[in-house]
């Protein structure tokens, strides 16, 4: 096993049954690797909110997308391509020592320029 210690890669890996896995900051060497990219975060925000709000930022969102171009708040605006490839993934994990329950909802929209 080999860490990384120039900074954060997205790491994809194929196992036997097709399923690809994201290792933040650790290569695995035993597994076949398809792709390293090094990550540069451009902007994150995260925050607790009402479902008002939040429908609000993702009405944001989507006018953004469809318009062609999001602009992050303090960033210059990026111009997305007329076709993405759209991620919707909705988790549910249970803590093995409470037994208490989160859900995660993500959405992830991909391009390469």
């Amino acid at each position: 096993m080999k860490k990384n210690t120039t900074g954060i890669f997205r790491i994809k890996q194929k196992l036997n049954d097709n399923r690809l896995f994201y290792f933040g900051n650790q290569i695995y060497n035993h597994l076949n690797i398809l792709e390293i990219m090094p990550e540069q975060q451009v902007f994150q925000i995260e925050q607790e909110l009402d479902r008002a709000a939040m429908a609000t930022e993702l009405r944001w969102l989507a006018d953004a997308v469809e318009t062609g171009e999001v602009t992050p708040e303090g960033e210059a605006p990026i111009a997305l391509p007329e076709r993405c490839r759209y991620e919707f993934e909705l988790e549910r994990l249970t803590s093995s020592e409470t037994g208490e329950v989160r859900h995660e909802l993500e959405v992830e929209i991909r391009w390469t320029t």
